[in-house]
């Protein structure tokens, strides 16, 4: 019963096609948003590089445990980059699915 009433409620309802055209201030939050994903980006990247270093550095100085968190750094400033990479395409997906 619930659920018929629902779908009715739904089928009834207008497709939503969100647009940053008819928002104030869409073009700078636009900017905003890719300010951001720029400094997230270089931000692993810096990660990624520091990383590189203590892996080195644990290697020729016999320091394991600076090798292996240089390790785990370098993975996870790698899946930062991918998150920051495909955060618009995973949220675009999720809202086409909606």
């Amino acid at each position: 019963m619930i659920a018929t009433d629902l779908s009715v409620l739904a089928a009834e309802l207008p497709p939503v096609d969100p647009d940053r055209s008819g928002m104030p201030g869409g073009q700078a939050i636009d900017t905003l948003m890719s300010w951001a994903m720029y400094l997230a980006l270089t931000a692993c990247v810096l990660a990624a590089i520091g990383a590189g270093a203590a892996i080195a550095l644990g290697m020729l100085s016999q320091r394991p445990m600076w090798a292996e968190r240089g390790k785990v750094a370098l993975i996870c400033s790698v899946l930062g980059a991918v998150v920051v990479g495909s955060a618009v395409t995973i949220v675009n997906t999720g809202f086409a699915l909606a």
